[in-house]
């Protein structure tokens, strides 16, 4: 990916301001993403993601690519998290799944340079691929099934218009307790903070949390359009 790409982050208003008074994002493990059912329980943390389907897009009646995947799955949450994104703010669904219901607040990211950073592919059924026939367990992951597992979504969840950065762990990430962060730099650069059609943080307390920061950060309030299913600016401001 070359130059940059505006990403939004949806958040409950109290870890967006925590995100922005310590300069960083929370990395979502990859435990809670490919290992999302245990005993039918669903992971739904402020960082992990809810599909139980999520690591079975594939048609998995093969034993032996249960068997692949299964040692995909123990590989890739040892080795990376990941960072989750939207491609926009305007979708009202969003703000009521993931901001809270209008109450939260979004970040946006220019998120530069990485090849790490993914589109989500969006399908509508389990596909069995032919390219898995030679794969036998132990075999070493390939790259086709790296973005099945990591990179594709039922259709459902197309509304998203999801946008993943693989994270290193404790390379890219740092380490507090249980959970990893990321910290901002000039790869993931704080550049947008949108508040909710019903968010009650003043304008000030996010003047105060930006402050230290060396480029400025655009401060807007949002409300919900007069003419189409959008959430768009509020010229009045807050």
């Amino acid at each position: 990916m070359h130059g940059h790409l505006r990403v939004y982050k949806f958040l409950p208003s109290q870890f967006a301001l925590d995100d922005i008074r310590e300069h960083r994002l929370k990395v979502a493990r990859l435990e809670h993403v490919l290992f999302p059912c245990k005993k039918h329980r669903i992971y739904a943390n402020g960082a992990g993601l809810t599909d139980p389907f999520e690591p079975l897009v594939l048609d998995s009646g093969s034993r032996r690519l249960r068997q692949i995947i299964q040692e995909a799955r123990a590989h890739l949450s040892a080795t990376y998290g990941l960072l989750s994104f939207s491609a926009g703010w305007r979708n009202p669904w969003m703000w009521t799944h993931y901001g809270a219901e209008h109450t939260g607040i979004v970040l946006g990211f220019d998120l530069r340079g990485s090849d790490a950073v993914h589109h989500m592919r969006y399908v509508s059924g389990r596909r069995r691929l032919t390219e898995f026939d030679g794969l036998e367990p132990g075999d070493r992951l390939n790259e086709l099934l790296l973005q099945h597992l990591l990179f594709t979504r039922a259709a459902h969840w197309s509304y998203e218009d999801e946008i993943r950065r693989l994270v290193v762990l404790n390379h890219e990430s740092r380490a507090v307790g249980e959970h990893h962060f990321i910290d901002f730099s000039g790869n993931l650069r704080l550049v947008k903070v949108i508040a909710g059609i019903n968010c009650k943080v003043p304008k000030a307390e996010i003047e105060g949390a930006l402050n230290g920061y060396a480029e400025p950060v655009e401060i807007i309030k949002a409300r919900a359009s007069l003419q189409t299913f959008q959430v768009i600016r509020d010229r009045r401001g807050f």
